[in-house]
């Protein structure tokens, strides 16, 4: 259920519907969806993951801050 309503908050804050896609590279989120806890990975635009050129478009992080406390609110009620 969580990744429907991630969905439809990526689809109200940016007016187009979310895209699923498998990526092969490293995160994190590996350790918790090998646990069965329900995993999202979302990040702001940029480039070159993990190594010495990866970057951020700072532009893109309040739209993705954006998404995820409208998912938080949907879900949990509080962003605190």
């Amino acid at each position: 259920p969580y990744f429907q309503s991630y969905a439809k908050a990526i689809a109200a804050v940016t007016g187009s519907p979310a895209e699923e896609r498998r990526s092969g590279g490293g995160t994190d989120g590996r350790y918790f969806a090998a646990r069965g806890m329900p995993t999202i990975v979302h990040q702001g635009t940029g480039g070159f993951c993990q190594t010495d050129e990866e970057h951020v478009v700072l532009q893109t992080l309040p739209q993705l801050v954006a998404i995820q406390k409208r998912f938080i609110l949907e879900n949990f009620g509080s962003v605190n």
